[in-house]
Parts: structure tokens; C-alpha cells; sequence
């Protein structure tokens, strides 16, 4: 019955009671004038083909443990994790439908089929039990299993539609139930924790005799405390059904279902019973007391409260509900037998669109005087406080002008529309406009002081507006139209316009754009704090502190919205009105968490044209009225169950994730599928990730499928989070640890055997490198040895003609003296010594003997020279093996020339001259000493200036132990002249000591 035909019917009641009992009528009046008009309103969704249910004839529903829902049809069954639906029948599943579903204390799912099976689902792995057959044998081929429910033992009760066994689930022994009560309507075994059934042949013999009895009929309980029966009004008349009878305890509560009749029992009386128009097919208790009804062809009847029949409501009208289920996210899902399957996540949401006047989108303002006070289009004033009053409406023409805003003043109050200010008492009982009336089109007031001559600031649609002492003012035109406005301080107003957000000073009215706000600027709201938080049209949500803009929802990672209206809570979470729901920032300024409400959860609509908060409930508005709900049932968070089903790559699937995972370098793209079970909307899986290790990433999916592509070498940890629909995020998570392997030319046997390949070469091309260099160095070296050696025969070349020349003469001296014998002789020895020569020519080195021979042959020519004149001596250690050293040709002769002729010739006879030389090895170097008796260094130097001969022999010598000691690479090769003087100190001739070392041995150089 409508309301208002009801607030019609009782006050002409209470007008005449009135007359006669006044006190009754008051009390009355008072009963009505505080009615709750707001009541729980569901809205139901057919979700039958949105999970891919191929069937509308759904006979029963299980949540089980681990969060799946199975849908039982007449397709076969199904199992729903919250956007889909996957189907277990033949091979994979259950062969025969399933009549009906249950779950034991330790989570296994028990199942009945049409052919009286009983089945378990273990892992996914559907069994036949042990006792099926067994079972099959006793029930009767017209017999249906429709119940399967357990005790606080776990033994598994099993009600056909003639028979009830109990079977031990341990032992899998099964009895039967008798119906041992004949003159019982109805028997059951019961506890203060489950209720059961027992079923016999009681409705299908009797239903005839039944009719002929009396009205009362007897219920029979089966406690542990003995045998209890009541008696029960059933008319004759009524309907009896011989099968599906439900039963439910609720607390202290038993509640019965018999045929269309619904009995409520507490101590084994009958405290209240509903008869329905409709068979009763299922009953369900919720755990706020709520008592939910399904119906063959009457729907869904909901009690909020079932001891109270006057808080009914009825849904789905004409539908068939079979079963009723609210999963753990307290989401409720109806089966019927010919429409599918209905699902409703509004049980938190309270409407008030019964009521006229808030059937449609409504202006409303925060409390005043305790009361939250609500405009409607209609011009008709709310109060709201724990209850609704009866509204107040105002006739100032609303086809013309309505109310937007209500304010406080004195004691009265002022009603500010598009066609002027009105002012009302406090019992809304009398409205005037006030004079300042020339100001059209209001959007609010900015300031109000409460003095006698009603002064106020406020806004038009273009104008910032001065109102005193019967006049208005326009102080300030601002560019644009005005949208939303607050007060910043005392002289100071925010004004939000079509283009931009401007700041307006009162006093000196002085016009400033704030810059970063391009577009409308909607709402204007000054939070408990002191901050502003500015709501755009799709340009963001902003805080601002008088000099700086500061974005908050892109730090809240809030999409791009259009935000039509801010409020605060005591907690000091904003809650915002926008085109796609409701958002609750949970901090500010740097919010980093929200959650998100519209109508996947339950909001009639998407689009929220307003919000307020009132006594820790949020009032909204949409285009088809007023809503609202309880913070605290908005902010509930049930965890969602989510668990991974599998770790693929392209070529092989993981399932052991309590260790890292492997991956092989081709096998760098993996994909993960997670099960997200959670129910608050259809088709919204989310999901969010955190990647760390060689990729570092963090981000959300709607689905429930994870690819990650080409990931490059390295350890990795996947973090993944559960989110609702509100996009709550779950406490629990999921870690996943792998590695993706390099490739065989990064793995490190790779790169270390590369290295070492590398380095081999290195090696082997610094070496040949080396090996190039010393063969160029000692081709440098032989070419070097080869110049030396040229140049040591040279010297020697030019040594020989020297001697030659000095020898030569000598033989012509003797010729022209005639002195043929001496000639012979000298001619025979100088001879012999140029054969030596001739033959050492071409040698760098020599053996010692033969450097002695050929030294003595030319010692003995130098005599006949000097017609004897000097003896000689040659003197060999024992130490010199003459046969082993060797030594360059020609090297001791120059010195010895050089003793002869520069030391013992010129001694004009006043002593014999005397050469020695003497070969010993000393320190391992050839010690070879030349000395003599001349004149010594200094007197001959006088007689090389009296002469025209240069000697050279010195000179060449010295060279040619130089180039020596370059070709040999010896350091040790010296030479020491030593001038030797007498007792008198007077000179007594020379002494040079030649060292070589012996090493130069056997070194005779190759000169090809």
C-alpha cells in the first residue's frame, strides 16, 4: 500500500479519534509522524549467461571451503570462481545431475545425483563413495535424494523423499531413520546446532486421512535431552507435500517449513507462523537474523527480521527460487527453477526512493540541529534522524523554482533558491521571502552572521553577492559561469567557474585566476583540517592551501573523474560523488589507498549526483533517488580467496611453487593463471603484482591471467595481490620464485671458456708476437753482427796494408843492400804470414794457437826489420787451453806493431829492446799482457810529431773491440795500458793488459 495513502487513512483516524481520546490519538500521531521510510532494497541481477550457465533449471548451490560456488542444473554442474564457469560432467566430472550438495567438517564436497549416487570430490577428483551401491539398492525407484546434510559428528544424513539413512562417513555403515512416530505430521532429530528431518511414508499414506482430522497436528523432536512434541494448527484444507521438507536453527530458534506454511519455535513453542499463497521450496536464516523464503512461483520473500512480519519484502515475483545461498562476501544468490540464476550484492544498501519526493535526485545540505535536513525537487523539506519525518512541502510555484540550499538563522532558518531567499521557523510551518529578492538564481551563501539585519555574502550564477538591510549588491562579476564556491577566510572566497578556479577578495574585490585549473570546477569543500579540496570535471582532485595546487588523485591513483559532490567523515576519509561511483580517499593529503563503490556492488547507478555524510552513514543521490549505507558496512573487508592454478611457459607447466623455479633462457615468456574468488562483481577479477629483480615493475590487471614477456636473465620474486570490487587489496599474497637461465653464451662455463679461449689466443698472439719480435730482433741483431763483422774485416783490411806496406819495405831495404840471404828469409817468414792472414781473413774468430803462430811469425819478421834488436817472449799458463779459446784474428798484432815501433825502436840502443807476452785466464776472463822495454808513451809521443806516419793501429784496434763487445753482447771486454817506469822513475817502457772473456769461444759467426 502506498505511504502516503497510508498517512491519509490514519490521520483522518487520529482527526476522529481525536475527539474522543485525545491521549490515544497523540500517541498515535507521534507513531506516525517518526515512521522509517527507509528500508533495504535489493536489486537482483540475472547472471545466468554472464557466467556461461547453459541452463535456467538450477535445482541446488555449495560454496565450499575453499571459495568455489557449485551451480547444480539440468546441464549438469557447474563450478563458478566468481566471472566464470567451468563444467563438471561426463568423463571430467559427474555423469548424472546432481540433486543436491554438502560439505563435511573436513572440506570434502559430497554429492547426490538422479540416479541416487553419491559421490566425493577430492583434489577436483570426483569418487564414487564406497556405500552408493549399497544405498541405491534400499531407496525405491520413484525416490529423489534432495538433501545431504552433516552432523557435529560428521555423520552424513541423507533425506530422499520417502527415507532418511545416516551413514558413519569413517566406516561408511548406514543405517536408516524409521519414522517411529505415526501419528506425527512431522519427526526430527535435532541439537542446539542442526536440525534434521526425518522422512517416511507419513504425507503420501495419510494425506487422505489427514484431511478428515482435526485441525491441530503434532510435531515430533528427537533432542538429546529425550522426545519433544508440539502441536501445530495445520487446517485440512492446507496443502501437504510428501517430500523436500527444510528445517533451519537460528540461535534459540527452530524454524519449520510445512507445505506453504513457515513455523517459528523457540523451548518447543510456536512463537510465530507465516502462511504463503505458495509452496515453500527452500528457507535459508542469514547470520543478522534474516530470514529469506523461496517460493514455487512467488518469488523471494526476505524478512530483514523474521520475528517481525512486517519487515517483508518480496523479489523476483514469479520465479521459482529453488535454493538460496550468501557466499562469504555476503552476496546473495538465488537458483530458480525457471529463470537461472540471480545474484544481488545490496544487502548493506537502504533506499528511500518509496518515499515521494525522494524518488528522484535531491538537493541536501549537512546537519542542522541534529538532524540531517534533505531537499527535494519537489520543494519538499526531509529531517532525518535515526528516523524520517513526515516531509514539509513548500508551495512557491516548483515549476518555477526550487530549493538548492537550507541554512541556519537565529532561530529560524533561510531557504535559498533560484528565484530569491526565503526564511522559515523553525517548525517550517510559515514561509516569506525576504527582501533581498532583485538577486535571482542563488547557488548558496558563503557567510552568514547572525545579527538582526540579516547580512550575507553568497553567490549567484555570475555574480559574488552583498546582501544587508534589504538591498543586494553585485560586488564582483566573475569571466564564467559560477559552479561552486567556499569561503577561504575573512576576506578571502574560492569560486569554482566553467574555466577555472578563481579567488576573490570581498574587500578590495579584487579578481585572481589560480593557475592549473583549465575546466569546471564542481565542488568546493573545506575539510575538518582546514584543507581545500577542489573536484574538477575529468581535470583531477585537488588540495590547495591558499598558494599552491597540489594533485591528490594521481598520488591515489585514482582514474580521470567528474566529481559532483566531497564529504567528510569523523575518521576523516573523504568520500566523493562522481560519474563512475563512489570513491573514499583513506588519507590526505598524500593518500596512496580508496576503495571504490558503484553498482557492481550494489549501487543502483554509476553516476552519484551528490553525497553527505550523517551519524556514520553516507547519503547519496542518483537520478532515481536517495540511497544510503553504513560506513562501516562500506569499509568491510572480507579477504579475498585467490590462489595460483598455473606456471606455464610455452612448453611445460609448473605446479611446485614452494621452491624457485627454473626456466630455461628459450622459455622467457611465462604465463600465470590465478583463481580471484571473490563475488562482488561479475567479470571483475583483479589482481595486483609486484616484479623485482633484473625487471623492477609494479601493476594491476582485471583478469586473472598474468603474462610476462620476454623477461631477461636473472632471479626473480612475483608478489601478487588479491583486490575486491571496491579494489580493496588483500592482506595474504602469493610469492613466486624463479629464475629465467641465460643463454648458453652468458652462462658462466660459457664465458669463462671463452675467456680462457680469449686469453689462449692472447697468449698465443703475444707469443707469436714475442716470437716475430725476437726473430726481428734477431734478424736486426744478425744483419747488426753482420755490419760489425764487415766492419771488423774491414779494420782488418785496413790493418794488413799497413803492415804489408811496412814489410815490403823491409824487403827492399834488404835488396838494395844486397843482403839476399836476409831478404830470402824475411821474404820467406812474410810469406808465411800472409798465407795466415789470407786464411784468417774471412774468420771473426780464431783458436788462441794459431792467433799465437801467426803473432810469432810477425814478432820474428819485425826482428830481421830491426836486425834484432829486441828480443821476444811469449809466455801460456797452464790455465789457457789454446785449443778451446778462441779470439778475432789480428787483434793482439796491432799492439804488439804498436810496442815495436812506438816503445822499443826508439831506444837508440841504450838497452836491448825485450817483448813479452803472456796468455793466462784470470777471474774467467783471458788475461793477455803485452809489454816492452821502450821508450814509454810520453818520449814517443815526440817522435810521432817529428814523423810524417799517422799510426792507426791503436785507433783501429780500439774500434774493434768496441764493435766486439756490440756483436758479443759482453760488457767485460777491456783494455789497460799501464806505463812502467824504473827505480829512478824514469820511463822503462809500456804494458798493456787485454781482457776477453773466455765465453767468446767457439762463437765463430755465421755470415751467411
Amino acid at each position: 500500500m502506498n505511504n502516503w495513502y497510508k498517512i491519509l487513512t490514519a490521520t483522518t483516524f487520529i482527526y476522529f479519534t481525536l475527539l474522543t481520546h485525545k491521549k490515544l490519538a497523540y500517541v498515535l500521531l507521534m507513531t506516525l509522524l517518526t515512521l522509517r521510510f527507509h528500508a533495504q532494497e535489493l536489486r537482483f541481477e540475472n547472471v545466468t549467461a554472464k557466467i556461461g550457465i547453459p541452463s535456467l533449471f538450477c535445482i541446488d548451490m555449495l560454496q565450499d571451503t575453499k571459495g568455489y560456488i557449485w551451480l547444480s542444473t539440468s546441464k549438469g554442474l557447474y563450478r563458478v570462481n566468481g566471472n566464470s564457469a567451468t563444467a563438471f560432467n561426463g568423463p571430467n566430472g559427474v555423469p548424472d545431475n546432481v540433486t543436491s550438495m554438502s560439505e563435511s567438517a573436513d572440506s570434502i564436497v559430497w554429492l547426490a545425483t538422479s540416479t541416487k549416487k553419491i559421490y566425493t570430490l577430492k583434489k577436483d577428483t570426483f569418487t564414487e563413495a564406497p556405500f552408493s551401491k549399497q544405498l541405491q539398492n534400499r531407496l525405491e525407484n520413484t525416490e529423489t535424494i534432495y538433501s545431504l546434510q552433516f552432523n557435529t559428528n560428521n555423520d552424513l544424513y541423507i533425506n530422499s523423499t520417502l527415507h532418511t539413512f545416516v551413514v558413519n562417513t569413517k566406516t561408511n555403515k548406514t543405517l536408516q531413520i524409521p519414522f517411529s512416530e505415526p501419528k506425527s505430521l512431522m519427526s526430527y532429530n535435532c541439537n542446539p546446532k542442526y536440525i534434521i528431518p526425518v522422512n517416511g511414508r507419513v504425507f503420501s499414506e495419510k494425506a487422505s486421512a489427514l484431511e478428515k482430522i482435526a485441525d491441530t497436528l503434532p510435531l515430533t523432536f528427537h533432542t538429546p535431552d529425550g522426545v519433544k512434541t508440539i502441536k501445530i494448527n495445520y487446517p485440512a484444507s492446507g496443502n501437504i507435500y510428501d517430500y523436500y521438507v527444510n528445517a533451519a536453527i537460528q540461535n534459540d530458534y527452530t524454524i519449520l517449513e510445512l507445505g506453504n506454511k513457515l513455523v517459528i519455535i523457540k523451548d518447543y513453542r510456536i512463537i510465530q507462523t507465516y502462511q504463503f499463497d505458495n509452496r515453500i521450496l527452500k528457507i535459508h536464516v542469514d547470520r543478522t537474523n534474516g530470514l529469506w523464503v523461496g517460493t514455487l512461483h512467488g518469488g523471494l520473500i526476505h524478512y530483514s527480521d523474521f520475528l517481525n512480519p512486517k519487515t517483508k519484502k518480496q523479489y523476483l515475483s514469479g520465479a521459482s527460487v529453488q535454493d538460496i545461498l550468501i557466499d562469504y562476501e555476503n552476496n546473495i544468490w538465488i537458483a530458480t527453477l525457471n529463470n537461472g540464476i540471480y545474484r544481488s550484492s545490496s544487502l548493506w544498501l537502504e533506499s528511500y526512493t518509496t518515499i515521494k519526493g525522494l524518488n528522484k535526485s535531491v538537493s541536501f545540505q549537512k546537519g542542522i540541529d541534529s538532524a540531517l535536513h534533505i531537499l527535494s525537487f519537489d520543494n519538499c523539506l526531509f529531517k532525518i534522524d535515526s528516523i524520517i519525518s513526515s516531509p514539509v512541502c513548500f508551495n512557491i510555484n516548483p515549476s518555477q523554482e526550487h530549493f538548492k540550499l537550507i541554512r541556519k538563522y537565529k532561530n529560524d532558518y533561510l531557504l535559498f533558491s533560484n528565484g530569491g531567499i526565503y526564511i522559515t521557523d523553525k517548525h517550517f510551518k510559515t514561509i516569506q521571502k525576504t527582501s533581498s529578492n532583485p538577486i535571482y538564481n542563488w547557488l548558496g551563501v558563503v557567510d552568514l552572521d547572525p545579527g538582526d539585519t540579516l547580512p550575507l555574502q553568497g553567490v549567484s550564477v555570475s555574480y559574488l553577492i552583498n546582501a544587508y538591510a534589504g538591498k543586494t549588491e553585485n560586488m564582483v562579476s566573475l569571466p564564467s559561469t559560477i559552479t561552486a564556491y567556499c569561503k577561504l577566510d575573512s576576506r578571502n572566497v574560492l569560486i569554482g567557474t566553467e574555466a577555472g578556479l578563481y579567488k576573490v577578495n570581498s574587500a578590495t574585490r579584487k579578481v585572481e585566476r589560480i593557475a592549473g585549473i583549465m575546466n569546471a570546477v564542481n565542488v568546493l569543500f573545506k575539510s575538518k583540517n582546514g584543507t581545500f579540496i577542489i573536484g574538477t570535471v575529468k581535470e583531477g582532485l585537488y588540495t590547495f592551501d591558499n598558494k599552491t595546487l597540489t594533485r591528490i588523485d594521481k598520488i591515489a591513483g585514482l582514474p580521470l573523474l567528474e566529481y559532483n559532490g566531497l564529504d567528510e567523515d569523523s575518521q576523516g576519509r573523504i568520500w566523493c560523488a562522481t560519474s563512475e561511483g563512489i570513491y573514499c580517499l583513506m588519507e590526505l593529503p598524500h593518500t596512496s589507498s580508496f576503495l571504490k563503490l558503484d553498482e557492481t556492488i550494489g549501487l543502483p547507478d554509476k553516476s552519484i549526483l551528490n553525497v553527505c555524510i550523517y551519524k556514520e552513514n553516507v547519503y547519496f543521490s542518483v537520478k532515481n533517488g536517495l540511497y544510503r549505507f553504513a560506513i562501516h558496512n562500506a569499509l568491510l573487508f572480507t579477504e579475498p580467496k585467490f590462489f595460483i592454478t598455473a606456471f606455464k611457459t610455452t612448453k611445460q607447466t609448473y605446479s611446485d611453487f614452494s621452491k624457485r623455479i627454473t626456466l630455461p633462457s628459450s622459455e622467457n615468456t611465462v604465463t600465470l593463471s590465478f583463481e580471484n574468488l571473490t563475488f562482488e562483481a561479475i567479470h571483475s577479477p583483479r589482481l595486483i603484482y609486484e616484479l623485482s629483480g633484473k625487471i623492477n615493475r609494479t601493476d594491476s590487471l582485471n583478469s586473472s591471467v598474468l603474462v610476462l614477456n620476454n623477461l631477461p636473465p636473472g632471479d626473480y620474486l612475483l608478489t601478487v595481490f588479491a583486490a575486491n570490487a571496491k579494489l580493496q587489496k588483500s592482506k595474504a599474497c602469493i610469492k613466486i620464485q624463479f629464475s629465467v637461465e641465460p643463454p648458453f653464451y652468458l652462462k658462466t662455463w660459457f664465458i669463462a671458456g671463452i675467456a680462457i679461449t680469449v686469453l689462449v689466443l692472447l697468449v698465443l698472439i703475444n707469443r707469436l708476437y714475442i716470437t716475430r719480435i725476437k726473430k726481428r730482433e734477431e734478424e736486426n741483431n744478425r744483419i747488426n753482427k753482420l755490419i760489425n763483422a764487415s766492419k771488423l774485416t774491414a779494420i782488418q783490411a785496413q790493418m794488413n796494408p799497413h803492415f804489408i806496406f811496412n814489410s815490403i819495405n823491409s824487403i827492399q831495404n834488404y835488396i838494395l843492400q844486397k843482403k839476399e840471404k836476409d831478404a830470402y828469409t824475411y821474404l820467406a817468414k812474410f810469406s808465411k804470414l800472409i798465407r795466415m792472414v789470407l786464411h784468417h781473413s774471412d774468420k771473426t774468430q780464431i783458436a788462441l794457437y794459431e792467433e799465437i803462430d801467426l803473432m810469432r811469425t810477425y814478432i820474428e819478421i819485425e826482428q830481421l826489420r830491426f836486425d834484432n834488436s829486441f828480443d821476444y817472449e811469449i809466455n801460456v799458463d797452464d790455465s789457457v787451453n789454446e785449443q778451446e779459446i778462441f779470439i778475432p784474428p789480428m787483434l793482439i798484432q796491432p799492439y804488439i806493431e804498436n810496442a815495436i815501433w812506438h816503445g822499443i825502436m826508439h831506444l837508440d840502443k841504450q838497452r836491448k829492446g825485450l817483448l813479452a807476452v803472456s796468455f793466462i785466464v784470470e777471474n774467467q776472463l783471458l788475461k793477455i799482457s803485452i809489454q816492452d822495454n821502450g821508450v814509454g808513451r810520453k818520449e814517443s809521443l815526440s817522435y810521432k810529431k817529428d814523423t810524417e806516419h799517422k799510426p792507426v793501429a791503436m785507433s783501429l784496434s780500439q774500434k774493434r773491440l768496441e764493435i766486439m763487445a756490440d756483436v758479443f753482447k759482453q760488457k767485460n771486454i777491456a783494455i789497460h795500458i799501464t806505463d812502467l817506469v824504473d827505480t829512478d822513475n824514469n820511463a822503462a817502457g809500456t804494458r798493456i793488459e787485454l781482457y776477453l772473456p773466455l765465453t767468446l769461444q767457439g762463437k765463430e759467426y755465421d755470415y751467411d
